[in-house]
């Protein structure tokens, strides 16, 4: 038998078993957790525990999936600020189930959203004040030349705004 035939054979079975034992967990944490959780008088239980562990193991995976497919544009982000930034939101969807929780989750994740961001941004500017540091940028540029700043400045004595080169 081809060894690839033999991995699908494998692998894929195996894959299905957690799967399913995911979903199982899903539906006994639910199931142990029912009240803990009420709305309106109803008792819901945490549900999604499962489908949590399903996406928080396959998200490093997808993270380095992704950045090799930027990479093929010539665009590099940054795996862990894109991890964290996932994570978050994972968190976010999970977390979107509880009352205590859902007056402040559009302001949360708009806050997740915004702060990904700037601080992709941030890391990207420090980057490129520091030409010699061992970041992703950093290190493919030559030591001794820094970046270009071109911006506005104001010509206090002509009282105009002109462009620095």
């Amino acid at each position: 038998m081809e060894n690839a035939l033999r991995n699908r054979l494998t692998f894929g079975p195996i894959m299905l078993i957690g799967l399913f034992g995911l979903l199982w967990l899903d539906y006994a944490v639910q199931q142990w957790t029912l009240d803990l959780l009420k709305v309106n008088g109803i008792s819901l239980g945490i549900g999604g525990v499962g489908l949590l562990v399903l996406l928080l193991g396959i998200l490093p995976l997808a993270t380095y999936e992704l950045a090799q497919l930027f990479a093929a544009e010539r665009v590099r982000p940054y795996r862990v600020i894109a991890s964290a930034g996932s994570g978050l939101l994972i968190l976010h969807a999970f977390a979107t189930q509880f009352p205590e929780f859902r007056p402040y989750s559009t302001s949360v994740l708009a806050f997740i959203v915004v702060f990904v961001m700037l601080l992709a941004a941030l890391v990207r500017a420090i980057d490129q004040t520091n030409p010699g540091s061992n970041s992703t940028y950093g290190r493919n540029r030559p030591s001794n030349t820094l970046p270009r700043r071109v911006g506005m400045v104001f010509d206090g004595d002509s009282g105009e705004n002109r462009i620095q080169p």
